[in-house]
């Protein structure tokens, strides 16, 4: 009997319980860019799965990403999005 293990996108817990940090701005910002050119190091599913846990698109995210700078929060914001719908802790800059 063949049994096939895939793991997904588990978070990881540091032995004081806390969760991974999570990733910046500029990490999902590349993450989006590399997606929509179909380059992408996620597998196609989880990063647009990640998208729609909070009610986006991949490409409405890197559109969000390309607008303005940060100065109001909102891209760091959208990151942490991405990171809890990963299942890693909050950015902080």
């Amino acid at each position: 009997m063949i049994m096939a293990i895939f793991i997904t996108s588990i978070p990881v817990a540091f032995s004081n319980g806390c969760q991974e940090p999570g990733y910046s701005p500029g990490y999902w910002k590349h993450q989006c860019k590399v997606w929509i050119l179909g380059r992408g190091h996620l597998h196609e599913p989880y990063l647009d799965d990640y998208a729609a846990d909070f009610g986006y698109t991949v490409q409405q995210a890197f559109d969000e990403f390309n607008e303005g700078n940060n100065s109001d929060g909102h891209w760091t914001w959208l990151a942490n999005q991405f990171n809890d719908a990963a299942g890693l802790g909050p950015y902080e800059e």
